[in-house]
């Protein structure tokens, strides 16, 4: 699908879908409920979300109701044999793979599109470590597990995500094994936060300190009902377009979100954009704005909309943590460089850090978002400063996590430059 982006300002609102990184957490732990049933509010129509629903009904949850409140009746064995297949989906997949972990039986986990491109040596080399048998052809999926979690004092890498440790917290929850998990090399860590918090609504209490996991083995699922947050980082494409210029106010989000993405709103304002938060929404007013320096280590799905700010702001712009990017949807540090080099921003990597060299007029042309929803949405919020018309191939790929976004993007009102 290829969408033409006109420049000029866009007026209006824009309501941010809810955060499939939340929703798929709660999904999760509403099957392993072994008794009752959860409800989950907002859950949103991604396609993330709809293949971890599919994955955990081939599980044996029963799940009924609709986007907006899912039932799930959870499960209290998991069948001694089941294939998966979690789309392109990398949290479903690591979460999944921890929680198949947890019980004596035959697993295989597939994906398709660039999930499959990827290795997840750190994946297996976490089960393995924990005790899991696990079996895949140069790390690479299909994943096939059918080996148990074991009880004991493990340390884990956590240099590359935090995804698949979500996955383990799950499935030693589930198996009621206690365990010391040591991370390594954190990263990420606001998402651990936000698994710990989502185990805690679901019943299951863990001590989280010194980079260190405590679960006791007692804590059991229970149901509960549970809102899913508006995601922050969608929000990041609306707030990014507004403090270029568009007169935005972003709908939908939680500043109480323990999500990694919200640390967007103090890098705008540590480069001189004035944030107004109110009932209404969120503005941004970057008139006055300067470069941006920030480190994206722990949130580094940032760095697209980061990198649309620093192209449309002279000067240069220095962005920490390229190292998260290389195992994304795309090669994320090299497709940005690429595609805005065809716009006329020039972006280096030196070390572990993304330079931008902003300037005042981008270029037109054809762009490719390399199979990447975050790379789709960036482009367009450069739409604003280009000389012309910009042609957006592999648009369709924002169906990942804001499937409505061009609907709501072209229902803006635009004053043509």
């Amino acid at each position: 699908m290829i969408q033409l982006i006109h420049p000029g300002k866009r007026i209006g609102t824009i309501t941010v879908p809810p955060s499939k990184s939340d929703a798929q957490r709660a999904i999760v732990a509403a099957s392993l409920v072994p008794e009752g049933h959860s409800v989950i509010h907002n859950c949103g129509e991604s396609a993330d979300v709809k293949a971890i629903i599919e994955s955990v009904r081939l599980l044996g949850a029963q799940v009924s109701g609709d986007f907006t409140s899912l039932i799930i009746h959870g499960i209290s064995t998991l069948p001694a044999k089941c294939e998966l297949n979690v789309g392109e989906s990398g949290l479903a997949f690591r979460m999944l793979a921890g929680v198949l972990a947890s019980a004596d039986g035959d697993f295989s986990i597939h994906g398709k599109g660039s999930l499959e491109n990827r290795t997840h040596g750190f994946v297996v080399d976490a089960l393995t470590t924990c005790g899991a048998k696990v079996e895949s052809t140069n790390h690479r999926l299909p994943l096939l597990i059918y080996g148990k979690l074991k009880s004991g004092v493990f340390t884990i890498d956590g240099s590359q995500s935090s995804q698949h440790i979500t996955g383990l917290l799950m499935g030693y929850a589930r198996a009621k094994l206690p365990v010391e998990l040591h991370i390594s090399e954190m990263k990420s860590s606001p998402y651990l936060e936000m698994t710990q918090d989502t185990l805690k609504r679901f019943g299951v209490e863990m001590i989280f300190e010194n980079d260190t996991f405590f679960l006791d083995g007692t804590s059991a699922f229970h149901a509960t009902h549970y809102s899913v947050e508006g995601d922050w980082s969608g929000a990041s494409y609306p707030l990014v377009a507004a403090a270029l210029g568009h007169e935005l106010v972003t709908k939908g989000l939680s500043m109480n979100s323990k999500q990694a993405d919200k640390k967007l709103i103090d890098f705008l304002m540590k480069s001189n954009c004035q944030v107004t938060i109110s009932n209404e929404g969120i503005r941004v007013d970057g008139s006055l704005r300067n470069p941006m320096v920030a480190d994206l280590t722990d949130c580094p799905d940032l760095f697209p909309a980061v990198v649309a700010f620093a192209a449309s702001t002279p000067g240069t712009s220095r962005f920490k943590g390229v190292h998260r990017l290389r195992n994304k949807e795309s090669d994320r540090a090299m497709a940005l460089k690429m595609e805005y080099a065809k716009l006329g921003v020039e972006i280096s990597i030196d070390g572990d850090e993304l330079v931008v060299k902003g300037v005042e007029k981008i270029l037109a042309g054809r762009v490719d978002a390399h199979g990447d929803h975050r790379i789709a949405m960036a482009l367009a919020v450069t739409s604003l400063n280009t000389q012309s018309t910009i042609e957006i191939q592999g648009a369709e790929h924002v169906n990942k996590s804001f499937p409505d976004f061009w609907d709501q993007w072209n229902a803006l009102n635009l004053i043509v430059n």
